[in-house]
């Protein structure tokens, strides 16, 4: 399943702020209606 759509650099931009991870999560709710287990966070 892909968990991330957009460009590189907004991508890397994620990645530097320290965002990716909610960004991910907020897009497995909202593919899969549900929240990751906390040990995948």
């Amino acid at each position: 399943m892909l968990v991330y759509e957009g460009l590189k650099k907004d991508f890397l931009y994620s990645v530097e702020s320290d965002k990716i991870a909610e960004e991910i999560e907020n897009s497995i709710l909202k593919k899969l209606g549900r929240h990751t287990g906390e040990s995948e966070s």
